[in-house]
């Protein structure tokens, strides 16, 4: 355990820096596994796709690449670069929101995913997203916060790929396409719940080397643990709202 202030600043530039990396490689192998076992042909994605695909690689890698900066390196440019970040999140909200529409529209929702739960994911998770971050900006002045909050914002963003590599484990273990997909889309439940369960270990995991290098666990990881759940929680809320759930079966393939 560390028994200093600076010393657990020095523990902290090190280790989020490598949870960062870890999010992300989880993220990226999420994304590619799934596309290179043919699961979906991104040459017939909509353009929206490809563009959001875009705006949250960006952010990704300066997420990264500001966990090097913001280690006392060049907090100048940090800082810069922080509020190009904020203006980039703010374009992956609405490029968010215009996927899920499209998505929706052209029928191309993975049939695993209710269509209202579908629409209401990629409504509310860009909010939760947004919010994370815009609670780090307004703690910027307190790194320990600051760099807890955004991490916030990499897990909830975080799922889709957590869903695809959910999805690939699942459907060898039902016992194929055949059998898993059918299974999978009678109990919708399933992929979220493993979504979730592996977000909870991640933040689990970093509450435990938190309170082992702190002496307890940060406020700001029990936010994250908190937050997560009631992530799920309003998506299938949402979803279950009757107008919204109509507004998302009648967009469900109108543009086809």
């Amino acid at each position: 355990m560390a028994t200093s202030p600076a010393q657990i600043f020095v523990w902290e530039n090190a280790f989020y820096r490598k949870v960062a990396i870890g999010i992300a490689l989880l993220m990226l192998v999420g994304f590619g596994l799934f596309n290179l076992a043919g699961l979906t042909d991104v040459r017939q994605m909509p353009t929206s796709t490809h563009l959001h695909g875009v705006i949250m690689f960006s952010w990704l890698l300066l997420f990264v690449v500001q966990n090097f900066l913001g280690a006392g390196k060049n907090l100048s440019l940090h800082r810069k670069l922080g509020w190009f970040g904020a203006a980039l999140a703010v374009v992956a909200v609405v490029t968010a929101w215009q996927t899920g529409i499209v998505t929706t529209s052209l029928d191309r929702a993975p049939p695993v995913f209710y269509p209202p739960y579908f629409l209401a994911l990629n409504f509310i998770q860009p909010l939760f997203f947004a919010g994370f971050i815009a609670a780090a900006i307004t703690m910027r002045k307190q790194t320990d916060w600051h760099r807890r909050l955004m991490l916030g914002a990499i897990i909830v963003v975080a799922e889709p790929p957590l869903g695809r590599l959910s999805i690939m484990l699942a459907v060898p273990l039902l016992g194929g396409p055949d059998n898993a997909i059918p299974l999978l889309s009678a109990n919708q439940w399933m992929i979220p719940l493993i979504e979730m369960t592996a977000q909870l270990l991640i933040v689990g995991f970093i509450a435990w080397r938190d309170a082992k290098a702190r002496g307890s666990v940060h406020p700001a990881i029990k936010c994250i643990a908190l937050a997560v759940p009631a992530f799920y929680a309003s998506l299938w809320l949402l979803a279950a709202v009757p107008p919204f759930a109509e507004y998302a079966f009648a967009l469900k393939g109108s543009a086809l």
